[in-house]
């Protein structure tokens, strides 16, 4: 996977903020890729290459699979390609739409169990798509998971009256999406509503 040079930077120096499509769960492990390498490059001002490979096997993700379709919504395409794709590294069946109508289409369509979907999102933000969600019968099981950098008390108040389970702080850190993941398989297994939340996601 190749991270765009226009922002590694950034994604470098915790320090300085990511640069707009970079405040993701791919920025994640660009980051830590970078500091890693001490942020080397090949030579002066052609940049870097970094090539991240994930083995299925040795994942965490894996001791927890149970088959699930995982659906990721989010405007920007780049976030929302990379994020399926990361997740389904774990083993799940994923898609990734770019607004709130598609992902209303996809309840039928895709079927999934477990959407993380953005929220400030133009035409049909993600308040609204999981108050249309939660009214249709294929949505009203769904583990909905709000994924935003809306963080204040109003935003999360407002977010678990839209029908979300969860409100997540962008970027999605490696242990919370693992958490997530856990608390899917643990939805599935027992058919509880009530989820076993990782240190980091902001519970109710």
């Amino acid at each position: 996977m190749a991270f765009r040079a226009a922002w590694q930077a950034s994604a470098a120096d915790e320090s300085k903020p990511l640069q707009p499509g970079a405040n993701s769960l791919p920025a994640f492990f660009c980051r830590r890729a970078i500091r890693r390498t001490k942020g080397a490059k090949d030579s002066a001002d052609l940049g870097c290459l970094f090539v991240l490979r994930f083995q299925q096997g040795n994942s965490t993700c894996t001791g927890l699979l149970v088959p699930s379709r995982i659906l990721v919504v989010d405007d920007c395409q780049y976030v929302a390609d990379a994020s399926a794709r990361l997740i389904a590294v774990c083993g799940y069946e994923t898609k990734a739409v770019y607004d709130g109508q598609e992902a209303i289409a996809q309840l039928i369509a895709f079927s999934p169990d477990m959407v993380l979907m953005d929220i400030g999102m133009p035409d049909l933000d993600g308040w609204e798509t999981a108050l249309r969600i939660r009214r249709e019968p294929a949505g009203a099981n769904i583990f909905l998971v709000a994924v935003t950098c809306f963080s204040q008390e109003q935003d999360r108040q407002r977010t678990y009256a839209s029908g979300f389970d969860l409100h997540v702080a962008k970027p999605i850190s490696l242990t919370t999406l693992h958490g997530l993941l856990a608390t899917l398989y643990q939805r599935k297994e027992s058919a509880n509503r009530a989820p076993l939340l990782p240190t980091d996601v902001v519970s109710r």
